[in-house]
């Protein structure tokens, strides 16, 4: 591409897929929208996306998305802002094991068209609104042939392709918008192209994304995200990229995301193919499962990827998109990515980068330790109070609702900390107290000020340093 790319500013870049997990509250807000005015989603979708912006700035990211915090599904919320379809109101499958086949398909039932686009706009602007001004910021908007998954076949449209050449001018078309925007990098989803790749001619998948993405290339920086699917932690396709290639090395993208982690790292020799013309990115957070990836093994996997690849062509992200991850599993996972930055030995030869990663990691750590502890303590309050309740034990209610109120108190502190996440609200502050023209007494005074911030500084855990006296 042509333009000017703030991802080249790190050694490793880090990035994302698009989505993140939603909050607790969200899931409740989202299966109860009747419930809410219009004012009250709008603030919601603030508040859920300024979550998401914050989880990934606490955990050094290069690269942000909105976490996809607006979207009920990769997908599936596309669907609603589409002409010619009738939504399908419910789940086919509502027991049993989670697959994909739970989501559904929509009819086709008129001449396929999104006259107000797809949404993807709307979601910038907020995005904008709400990250750090100079952020590296990214959009991801589903490709055609994935998008047309979910669309069953008529007589207009009789196979899933002839679907896909009507949602390609759409989404060609969503595209310019984002770009015209703004908006400098944009991850084309393709995930079912991966996933049929080995009976489908990979070249015909390589004709249709590039007729997708022909008005935007160059314009902006084009990811494609290529996995195996993620439905509730399952995959639905062939995992294998080797059907893929030499064909896909077409694709007219900026970069590539491949799934490695939860593939335990199977072909990873194909990347070597990759870097001579698109950048690479590795996905060494696995998604699907709840083991925290240890840093001596990120290390490990990062320097195998390096014999294939030069740093400045590889990305290192997670295998997927993290919607399907428990938040605090995600947190983390991003932390440990974000600390296993301090192995690399090019890091300490800067010591303003090791110094904003330590900021960094120490800001990560006590989020994690905070949740975990408010969680225990709320696991061991419910605990007592159901004993207490059992056997009558008035004193223990109260000890109970004392335990309460205390961790309401830190949740109020952490929530209180969340809303500081601009570029400038972690670093250094200076206080200068001055005694000014009022003598010795106004010297007496301003010593019992110095004496009263320094106590009060020790008390929050900050470090305190007297510059001058």
């Amino acid at each position: 591409m042509t333009l000017d790319d703030p991802m080249k500013n790190s050694l490793l870049r880090t990035s994302v897929i698009g989505s993140y997990p939603f909050p607790s509250w969200l899931y409740h807000a989202v299966n109860n929208l009747k419930e809410f005015g219009a004012d009250d989603i709008a603030e919601m979708k603030d508040d859920a996306t300024t979550c998401a912006i914050q989880d990934q700035l606490r955990a050094g990211l290069d690269v942000i998305t909105d976490g996809e915090q607006t979207r009920l599904d990769f997908n599936l919320s596309f669907y609603g802002h589409l002409n010619g379809i009738s939504m399908e109101p419910e789940s086919p499958r509502k027991f049993g094991p989670p697959a994909h086949d739970q989501r559904g398909k929509h009819e086709l039932i008129d001449e396929l068209s999104a006259p107000n686009g797809l949404g993807t706009v709307e979601e910038f602007r907020r995005l904008k609104k709400l990250a750090p001004e100079g952020q590296a910021l990214k959009m991801s908007v589903p490709g055609p042939f994935t998008m047309s998954g979910r669309l069953i076949p008529n007589k207009r449209y009789p196979d899933r392709f002839a679907i896909t050449e009507a949602l390609l001018p759409i989404i060609s078309n969503e595209l310019e918008s984002l770009v015209a925007e703004g908006c400098q990098e944009i991850c084309v989803d393709e995930p079912s192209m991966s996933c049929y790749g080995y009976k489908e001619d990979p070249n015909r998948f390589v004709d249709i994304f590039n007729r997708t993405v022909e008005a935007v290339y160059g314009k902006t920086r084009l990811c494609t995200h290529l996995c195996f699917g993620n439905f509730k932690g399952h995959a639905v396709g062939y995992r294998s990229y080797k059907p893929l290639f030499p064909s896909f090395l077409d694709l007219r993208v900026d970069e590539m995301h491949l799934e490695m982690a939860n593939r335990e790292y199977a072909e990873l020799e194909i990347i070597s193919e990759i870097p001579e013309k698109i950048d690479v990115a590795i996905g060494i957070i696995d998604v699907k499962s709840y083991f925290i990836e240890p840093l001596d093994l990120l290390e490990e996997k990062i320097k195998e990827c390096l014999k294939f690849v030069d740093a400045n062509r590889l990305v290192l992200t997670p295998d997927c998109g993290l919607s399907q991850t428990a938040r605090w599993a995600a947190k983390k996972k991003l932390i440990n990515r974000c600390q296993q930055d301090l192995l690399d030995e090019s890091v300490w030869s800067n010591p303003s980068k090791t110094q904003e990663l330590q900021k960094k990691i120490s800001v990560n750590e006590k989020v994690v330790t905070g949740l975990d502890t408010i969680a225990k303590g709320v696991e061991e309050a419910e605990g007592l109070l159901e004993l207490c309740l059992s056997e009558g034990d008035e004193d223990t209610l109260q000890q109970v609702q004392k335990d309460v109120e205390a961790l309401e108190k830190d949740l109020a502190r952490m929530e209180l900390a969340r809303m500081f996440s601009q570029p400038l609200d972690p670093n250094d502050a200076y206080l200068d107290i001055q005694s000014g023209s009022g003598g010795t007494e106004a010297q007496d005074w301003a010593e019992m000020l110095a004496r009263m911030y320094s106590r009060w500084a020790e008390k929050k855990g900050f470090k305190l340093e007297v510059c001058d006296w």
